[in-house]
């Protein structure tokens, strides 16, 4: 898989080519999920807050969460989007005797992205779980037109789509419902033979890497109403529900050190705790991740200055909603602002649209 990183300014545009050897697989059966790796932190130390706050115009810790989740709280949102993912695969067909599974590849994730990032903040679609997309559309065009290329008809697509969205409603709706508000879990932690660290608590595991356990320790630095071992808990089961394959790839070490100390990145605008290499990065799920040094959501993040690495994952609607948040970033300051932004070597029309942006006229190769 190739991938082309673009340096974004107002003036140039650095590109840079390279191929991935390694792919993470995560299955959708329910097989037991190996342990969630990590990539690890830059050995450089992050800069001050204050340091970080006059380069960038961006407060580093005015991100806040008063508590994650509750663990019986998470637990209960994987298994219902567990139950949503099952559905959607039985709805093409998949455990049906006699039946064809006609299941489009990665198509519950694309839903998920479009139902997430369909051109609307997650607030103004009323929104209140981070993980259920209670408003998703019945006509949702992404899970359509995927439906479609794997032979439904128009009829046939519909009536999926609508009865995902519908009992997507259903499951955030029952989850607001039931949702523990005072009572912490215990989490229990077990070092397996194989030098893994095993999370349990409330009928439900993660597995992690014993490097993602100790990750996830040093980045922990705010208090938000649970014990650490809750909070990573918490955190490593909300993206191993998440799940998906080939949508995210982060760049190798020796990249982010270019950027670093080549171009000055100071953040970066689409990782999460486990596989961020800056301390400060903009994340999916502020929710849980705030308490692991994520600055929130990129689009709500609104630097005026500063460079950033910008790796979004490969869907178009997230596309879309990313070039033209850095579009209008780039275009209310005054002040010296860049993105690298990495892209997949796509024929997309999302992925033209990056290229042809006006706030990338040149190139170097």
């Amino acid at each position: 898989l190739k991938l082309e990183v673009k340096w974004w300014c107002q003036l140039s545009v650095f590109k840079l080519t390279y191929s991935l050897l390694w792919l993470r697989e995560f299955p959708m059966t329910k097989r037991r999920r190996p342990p969630c790796d990590v990539t690890p932190l830059a050995k450089a130390c992050a800069v001050s807050a204050e340091a970080f706050q006059r380069v960038t115009g961006v407060d580093p810790e005015a991100a806040s969460v008063r508590a994650v989740p509750t663990v019986e709280e998470e637990v209960l949102r994987s298994r219902a989007f567990d139950a949503l993912r099952a559905k959607l695969l039985k709805e093409c067909g998949a455990g049906l005797a006699g039946g064809t599974t006609r299941y489009p590849s990665m198509a519950f994730e694309r839903w998920w992205f479009s139902a997430q990032h369909g051109g609307r903040s997650i607030k103004s679609r009323g929104c209140t779980d981070p993980l259920l997309p209670g408003t998703a559309r019945k006509d949702d065009s992404t899970l359509l037109a995927d439906l479609r290329q794997v032979g439904f008809s128009e009829e046939e697509a519909q009536r999926i789509a609508k009865n995902l969205s519908t009992a997507a409603a259903v499951a955030a709706s029952t989850l607001s419902g039931r949702r523990p508000r005072a009572s912490r879990g215990v989490v229990t932690v077990e070092h397996t033979p194989s030098s893994d660290v095993e999370l349990r608590s409330a009928g439900a595991s993660v597995l992690l890497k014993a490097r993602a356990f100790e990750k996830l320790r040093a980045l922990y630095r705010q208090k938000c109403g649970a014990t650490f071992e809750e909070a990573a808990f918490v955190v490593a089961l909300r993206y191993q529900s998440l799940g998906g394959s080939g949508f995210h790839l982060a760049l190798p070490t020796s990249a982010f050190e270019v950027l670093a100390s080549e171009f000055g990145v100071l953040a970066e605008c689409f990782a999460s705790p486990l596989n961020c290499w800056q301390p400060r990065y903009c994340s999916a799920f502020p929710d849980c991740d705030v308490p692991f040094g994520s600055l929130g959501n990129f689009f709500d993040f609104h630097p005026t200055r500063g460079a950033f690495e910008v790796n979004p994952p490969f869907a178009p609607s997230v596309l879309a909603r990313t070039r033209l948040h850095i579009h209008d970033l780039l275009a209310a300051t005054k002040d010296a602002l860049s993105f690298v932004v990495t892209v997949a070597h796509w024929d997309h029309e999302e992925v033209k649209a990056f290229r042809g942006s006006p706030f990338a006229p040149g190139r170097l190769v």
